[in-house]
């Protein structure tokens, strides 16, 4: 297990998946190639465990789907997990959360850890600076941003796709969450939701009432963002659209020295600047044969 790849390391992935992946399609070499990633960061005993050998239909990473859906749903998220390995290893801190998913031997943080690489991609679309925050350090926000000069602690969490979509479970996480963002300072909470809960506008009513209250609750939470990541079928393959809503407080100390927005509208299949896919590591005429949309690949 090592905690970063170098381009030397990838030159060789590309080198050893090469004869293997030949005889697939595109959407196969890069499952391929994704595991072997996931297996370099954490292990071939975490692959197996969490992902081979899941078969619960409530594992997040779960194989042996029944459905095309389940199938496509799979190999997409393998690949999304793979590429924010890739293009966040550089990040300061990420080794500590590595570690946080590679000790978690039933997976329970696993949806968790996943909402917070995926958040750390927004930032990285709009290029908003930050660091991920040691784990040694107890009842600490996970991701440190600034923000027009301001130094912004954001706790991460997650709803598990099988909750229930309901206003007093967000409400709960909350009450939880807000004694973990540090006084007198700006606090922030991003919340990765199923997204069913976001993609249906009957549901959004229920986040606007969440905020509401946790900002009544306390003044250290000055920004509050639900984002989801919703799967879209497509006949050439499953892109990923980002869905968010954002609050700002309207009690926070200082809360308005904040952007309205943090996020900027991100798009069906936009892409960071320097984004490394997991097709850039497939034998040229592999990768070509996606075609330039890349609508197969997840990382949208």
């Amino acid at each position: 297990m090592a905690m970063g790849m170098t381009l030397l390391d990838i030159e060789r992935l590309k080198a050893a998946v090469a004869p293997e992946v030949a005889p697939f399609e595109p959407i196969w070499g890069c499952y391929i190639v994704s595991m072997r990633t996931l297996q370099f960061f954490l292990g071939q005993k975490w692959v197996t465990s969490n992902i081979l050998d899941a078969k619960n239909p409530q594992d997040y990473l779960r194989t042996g789907g029944i459905t095309d859906w389940d199938n496509r749903l799979f190999l997409t998220r393998i690949i999304i997990l793979a590429e924010l390995f890739l293009n966040l290893q550089r990040i300061p801190n990420f080794p500590g959360v590595v570690a946080r998913i590679r000790e978690d031997r039933r997976a329970r943080c696993l949806e968790d850890v996943i909402a917070e690489l995926t958040f750390a991609k927004l930032l990285i679309l709009d290029q908003i600076p930050f660091q991920f925050i040691s784990a040694g350090e107890s009842k600490a926000p996970d991701i440190e941003i600034m923000v027009d000069g301001l130094r912004v602690f954001c706790e991460v969490k997650c709803k598990r796709e099988t909750t229930a979509v309901g206003v007093e479970t967000l409400k709960n996480s909350l009450t939880n969450i807000r004694h973990q963002l540090p006084e007198r300072e700006f606090g922030m909470v991003a919340f990765g939701l199923p997204n069913i809960w976001m993609s249906k506008p009957e549901n959004l009513v229920l986040l606007d009432e969440a905020a509401a209250w946790a900002f009544r609750k306390t003044e250290r939470l000055a920004l509050l963002i639900f984002f989801s990541e919703e799967l879209i079928v497509l006949e050439d393959g499953m892109p990923v659209a980002t869905l968010y809503r954002e609050y700002r407080s309207p009690r926070a100390p200082m809360a308005e020295r904040l952007p309205r927005t943090l996020l900027s509208p991100v798009g069906l299949t936009r892409r960071p600047p320097h984004w490394i896919s997991v097709l850039d590591l497939l034998p040229e005429e592999i990768a070509a044969m996606a075609g330039e949309d890349r609508h197969f690949n997840g990382g949208g």
